[in-house]
């Protein structure tokens, strides 16, 4: 699986005294990896960022006993933002992160494979899992039915509830024949 981890991708960082700080900003990128389809043994590049204007200018502090967040405005950060957008790239062009990229199995090319992912948002407490589907999934830029060597999608989800900033989520990424090719964690604290 694809992993890439958003533990607090931000921007700044500052250390005094054994206290950091970490700025997110509003398009935090959440790494990526690469995939090599099999048999064709093409190679494709995938990476994620998360978009919310909501998250510009929140700090997460560590002052070395506890961790939180604070808004720019200085009070407490306690919830996600209600709706999460994620932009993702899948193509042969891009810059490869990955020496070893994971093998997917499939009969696609790598246009039909690249141009049919489906998109989901695990969100977690505890043990309990909640699974959220898309309000929107869309190709941006060359239609899809237009062969080219790289999809991206916009994949925007509204959270069902107040989701407390301390939970962990999961945005996963699926072939047209349900197989996870990819998986992004999203935390906003250690």
């Amino acid at each position: 699986m694809v992993t890439a981890v958003l533990v607090c991708l931000a921007i700044g960082a500052l250390a005094q005294n054994g206290r950091q700080e970490f700025i997110f900003r509003t398009h935090t990128p959440m790494g990526g990896d690469a995939l090599i389809l099999m048999p064709a043994k093409q190679k494709l590049q995938v990476l994620a960022t998360l978009e919310a204007k909501e998250l510009e200018g929140v700090r997460q502090i560590n002052d070395g006993r506890d961790q939180y967040l604070r808004g720019p405005d200085g009070e407490p950060f306690r919830y996600y933002p209600r709706e999460l957008r994620f932009r993702f790239s899948i193509g042969k062009k891009v810059a490869y992160i990955e020496k070893n990229p994971l093998p997917v199995e499939t009969t696609d090319s790598p246009d039909e494979f690249q141009s049919n992912l489906r998109f989901q948002l695990k969100i977690f407490q505890g043990l309990r899992m909640e699974l959220v589907e898309p309000e929107e999934a869309r190709i941006i830029g060359v239609p899809k039915n237009i062969p080219y060597h790289e999809r991206i999608y916009v994949v925007r989800f509204k959270l069902p509830r107040d989701v407390p900033a301390d939970e962990r989520m999961k945005l996963e990424v699926y072939d047209r024949n349900g197989v996870q090719v990819a998986k992004f964690h999203v935390q906003l604290l250690n």
